[in-house]
């Protein structure tokens, strides 16, 4: 199902593939990052969104292109996976700062990455970012109840490993603030609005 988009942006009308990127291409690179991690899952979104422009007269009429696009950006993300094992799934706490709040994110971004990826983007996409089961389930090619099973055991093995009671822990929306390396190799803070932002994409 796709979520909803703008009709427009800045007053200019959205095509029907702008409207993709913006509502259900939005939804597949956050379920990518969760599997694959910050940098291999971007660039994974970005391929398969390459994919799905040059093959979207077919896809704008499947039942579920966002589905489709997924698995495409997990093809596109087998062949850095062993790369990426060398690295951490989400980045590393910054070395020059003592925050705390900083240090508590760090420690549930670990977390997170030593949960199966199926779980990890359960989680992330219902306790982040707010999708229905139903849509996740879809995106996934899983049951609602699969999705369900997934979001529960992942949440119970944060709490574990977190050492979190059930009301300390909270939704984990609040606790996505990620440094992202850019391209000229810098390091930028960015805090996003889940309504608004994504974990791995700009946030303005």
């Amino acid at each position: 199902m796709a979520e909803d988009t703008p009709d427009c942006v800045a007053g200019e009308p959205l095509d029907a593939f702008d409207a993709f990127v913006l509502g259900d291409g939005a939804r597949v690179r956050r379920a990518l990052v969760a599997y694959y991690g910050l940098e291999v899952g971007s660039d994974a979104a970005d391929d398969a969104m390459a994919v799905a422009w040059e093959r979207w007269p077919q896809l704008s009429a499947m039942t579920n292109p966002a589905g489709y696009v997924f698995r495409i950006g997990q093809s596109k993300a087998r062949p850095h996976l062993r790369w990426r094992s060398r690295r951490g799934l989400f980045p590393a706490a910054d070395p020059t700062t003592d925050d705390t709040d900083s240090a508590a994110l760090v420690d549930l971004l670990r977390a997170l990455g030593e949960l199966p990826a199926d779980q990890r983007a359960a989680v992330m996409l219902v306790k982040s970012f707010g999708y229905p089961h139903r849509d996740v389930a879809e995106l996934l090619n899983v049951s609602e109840t699969a999705v369900n099973n997934m979001v529960h055991r992942g949440v119970q093995r944060l709490r574990l490993v977190l050492e979190v009671s059930d009301d300390a822990y909270g939704d984990c929306r609040r606790a996505f603030v990620l440094r992202r390396r850019d391209r000229s190799g810098g390091v930028r803070a960015r805090r996003c609005d889940p309504g608004s932002g994504a974990v791995g994409e700009q946030c303005d």
